[in-house]
């Protein structure tokens, strides 16, 4: 037996579907009996709530003494992946608030083709009054397979803690459909998936499993069929956000006439997936036995809650994870007739020595796992003057010493090896070792390299003084695509994301989330910092059926009154009804284009068919009528220069459009918010408005940067001016000055020039100083002409250690005109 646990087993008399219940964690306060119910939503009263919520008066609750669930009605709906007869909202029936994302009805045709049901009618079929059960039903079509007819239920007995969802499609078409299958797409929220036997570590391939899951606050999520196996597949965002999971039925054949069905279940459990094992063992009448146990503390025998538990086989599989409670204790639900390492993380703490348990059926083996008392970290990060300054510190394990996992405000399961500090200085447990402590406050400051030890029950000291290298005065660096805990895609608590942004430096920020109204105005002012950063509530318009793309609008006032906050309708408009939408609405606003190349549908040129080479696109329903493009995004560089190239073509072709770089950040760490960023002229944070703000952009007074600093000056004027170059009859030469900084830690290699789409400078860069590069030269236009400035690095960025990144400067155009009439006049292409 190994060191620091202890096991023993005995029998649970009368084996059976109720003990299971004495398996999970503790009772939860008993609630009338055979109380079971749907209904339509009328009073605000009737809502789950909670920060994930999308319920709305006129939607359709079904709950009992156990759970509840929401469908959507037949009316707009917030998020993205449309709503309207779908699973939007679920919990326990004795805990407030929702963490789900949505459970979406799917059919999928042949290997990849995936269709959404699309319904016009919901409604109760059985309010659940005899107390048998309650019943909601979904009817519609799936609008790009003509002929299918859907109808969905979702029904709910009173003893239940799921509900079971039974789609049926009718092909009244003219068509056979060969190799279709049913299922869903489900929506977690940015928690991880777990996979019996795969654990959290998911496939690229596609897994046959009976069942899925995730924890949660309080309230877990499961999906399983009662018999067999259903085939999930997880999509390429999933690996980056754990935010969807796509589970269908084995395929068949639909004849013309025939019909088929599909019966699955979704689960709510107490917290962890260890419970929703709890829950499917009971649903699939399997038998099971359970360890049971807690984490405790070495030398003081202190519990440690919220400790992660996980059972492994023989070959390193996991087959169970657990959250202990706040004393620490843990129940793992397990297949009889196997022998389990138990093993158990906790942020602060080093891997507890592991355990093994024999479990067998209708048993409970009992552990105990003993960790390390956690060491202390005491940070004081501050400027040349000792002033303490926002900073984000990054733990590297050295030797053998692994990264930490620092709890967040929402994170159930912790991979952040990053600390982010507003106030400069404070103290976190972390695990005993060594580690590297990188410490930055942004590109315009300098970096410190620290080594420290880490012992158990110790306080190490960490002080860290940093260097503003770069002034940037009169550019306030924004970033004006990042997401929080009202996208679906993200788990960021809204106090996460303000330390974080003025962490990394950044001063304004748009709170830009899928169809929400995000304000993080109210967060900053009780941080108390109205003078380092400054918030515009902005919504994300993330386009559906059809999809156009996505686009950010800002400044937009939230509305509590309305769905998501008073968030611009998104369903069924095409981009000049969307746009005329928004700029109808009071007070201007600024249209951004996000990720305009991006894949999987999130592109507006893709979805446009935007020719590149001749700045025009193919399809009609375009819409030019946006403000800013985003050339630049940290989640997806590799279109970066296909951007670039297709925006200069475009600023010859005479679009205004204004260049822009954000970090569209979903996460705290390896999607780091002001990575890229967008510094805009327009003063100090203490004196910026919405129409500084505005104007600004619109001109395209800005850089933007993941590293460098360019400036740029053509005949004395910069980013976003329009001058006049004549002497009299003749043109003249204009004196172009240009100046690159960088703090020592960012590569820069390379720096041109672009004239009208032409290099007419090119140098490379080498060396460590912060002035990379200055330069004057003299440059005789031939007509109107624009230029812009790029600054390129080949290595990587030393403090993203994920991130595709690498250093990336470049102004938005200056443009020169020489023809005496007092304006630009585009050059066109040549």
């Amino acid at each position: 037996m190994r060191a620091g646990t202890r096991f023993k087993t005995h029998f649970v008399a009368a084996m059976g579907l109720a003990p299971a219940v004495a398996f999970a964690h503790p009772d939860p306060p008993v609630l009338p009996a055979k109380k079971i119910y749907a209904k339509k939503i009328a009073a605000s009263s009737d809502l789950i709530g909670g920060a994930r919520q999308k319920a709305q008066i006129g939607d359709f609750i079904l709950g009992n003494s156990n759970v509840r669930f929401v469908v959507g009605g037949v009316q707009p709906q917030t998020g993205f992946m449309g709503g309207t007869g779908h699973i939007l909202d679920a919990s326990r029936a004795d805990v407030p608030g929702d963490l789900l994302g949505r459970c979406v009805a799917m059919a999928q045709v042949g290997r990849s083709s995936r269709y959404r049901a699309t319904y016009t009618s919901v409604s109760v079929a059985s309010d659940g009054a005899d107390g048998e059960r309650a019943v909601v039903r979904a009817v519609g079509k799936f609008s790009k397979l003509p002929g299918l007819e859907v109808t969905t239920e979702f029904s709910l007995d009173p003893d239940d803690e799921w509900v079971v969802i039974t789609t049926t499609i009718k092909n009244a078409g003219r068509f056979r459909f060969r190799n279709i299958a049913l299922g869903d797409a489900l929506q977690w929220s940015n928690f991880a998936t777990f996979v019996p036997y795969h654990g959290f570590r998911l496939p690229r391939a596609k897994v046959k499993t009976p069942w899925v899951g995730r924890n949660g606050n309080r309230v877990s999520y499961g999906y399983a069929v009662e018999k067999g196996t259903l085939a999930a597949n997880f999509p390429p965002q999933h690996t980056r956000y754990n935010s969807a999971v796509r589970l269908f039925s084995g395929a068949t054949t639909l004849a013309r006439g025939k019909t088929i069905s599909y019966r699955r279940f979704f689960l709510v459990g107490r917290g962890d997936v260890s419970d929703i094992a709890r829950i499917i063992y009971r649903l699939r009448d399997e038998p099971f036995g359970v360890i049971e146990g807690q984490v405790t503390e070495r030398v003081t025998g202190q519990a440690v809650p919220r400790a992660r538990v996980s059972a492994y086989t023989k070959k390193g599989k996991m087959a169970a994870h657990a959250v202990s409670d706040a004393e620490g204790r843990f129940r793992l639900t397990l297949p009889p007739g196997s022998r389990y390492e138990v093993g158990a993380r906790s942020s602060g703490r080093k891997e507890a020595v592991p355990g093994f348990a024999e479990v067998k059926k209708g048993e409970v083996a009992s552990i105990t796992l003993t960790m390390s008392r956690p060491g202390r970290v005491l940070f004081k990060v501050s400027d040349g003057a000792g002033n303490p300054i926002p900073a984000r510190l990054f733990f590297r394990g050295l030797g053998r010493t692994k990264k930490p996992g620092f709890e967040t405000e929402r994170d159930e399961n912790p991979d952040v090896a990053a600390l982010f500090t507003h106030t400069g200085s404070g103290e976190r447990a972390v695990p005993p070792g060594d580690y590297e402590v990188i410490t930055t406050h942004g590109p315009a400051w300098s970096m410190s390299r620290k080594t420290i030890t880490v012992k158990p029950a110790e306080a190490t000291r960490l002080n860290v003084k940093l260097e503003k290298l770069i002034d940037t005065k009169g550019f306030l660096a924004g970033d004006f695509h990042v997401h929080s805990i009202n996208s679906q895609d993200s788990i960021v608590g809204l106090e996460d994301r303000v330390i974080s942004l003025v962490a990394e430096g950044v001063q304004i920020v748009a709170s830009t989330d899928h169809n929400h109204v995000t304000d993080l105005r109210p967060v900053i002012a009780k941080l108390g910092l109205d003078r380092v950063i400054a918030g515009v509530p902005a919504d994300e318009l993330t386009t559906d059926a059809p999809t156009w793309g996505h686009f950010n609008v800002f400044p937009v006032e939230p509305d509590p009154s309305k769905p998501a906050n008073g968030a611009f309708f998104y369903t069924g408009r095409r981009p000049r009804q969307f746009m005329s939408e928004v700029r109808e609405r009071p007070g201007d606003k600024i249209i951004q284009v996000n990720h305009p190349r991006m894949r999987y549908g999130l592109g507006y040129f893709n979805h446009a068919d935007w020719d590149g080479e001749r700045a025009v696109a193919r399809k009609a329903a375009f819409d030019p009528r946006f403000d800013t493009i985003e050339i630049y995004n940290g989640v997806d560089p590799r279109t970066t220069d296909r951007n670039l190239r297709e925006w200069f073509k475009s600023i010859s072709r005479g679009h205004t459009w204004s260049g822009v770089g954000n970090s569209d950040s979903h996460t705290l760490v390896y999607e780091e918010v002001g990575w890229p960023r967008t510094y805009v002229e327009v003063g100090s944070v203490a004196k910026v408005t919405y129409a500084k703000l505005i104007h600004a952009m619109r001109e395209g007074r800005m850089i933007v940067s993941s590293g460098p600093f360019i400036r740029l000056s053509v005949a004395g004027a910069g980013p976003g001016d329009v001058i006049e170059l004549k002497k009299g009859a003749q043109a003249v030469e204009a004196q172009i000055s240009l100046q690159v900084e960088a703090p020592p830690w960012i590569d820069v290699s390379e720096v041109e020039i672009v004239a009208n789409g032409r290099t007419i400078f090119y140098r490379k860069v080498s060396g460590s100083s912060v002035v990379r590069l200055k330069e004057s030269f003299t440059h005789r236009p031939a007509r109107d002409t624009w230029y812009v400035a790029i600054a390129r690095g080949a290595k990587g960025i030393p403090v993203l250690p994920r991130s595709r990144l690498k250093p990336l400067a470049f102004t938005n155009p200056v443009r020169v005109s020489i023809d005496g009439n007092g304006k630009f006049d585009p050059p066109g292409l040549d």
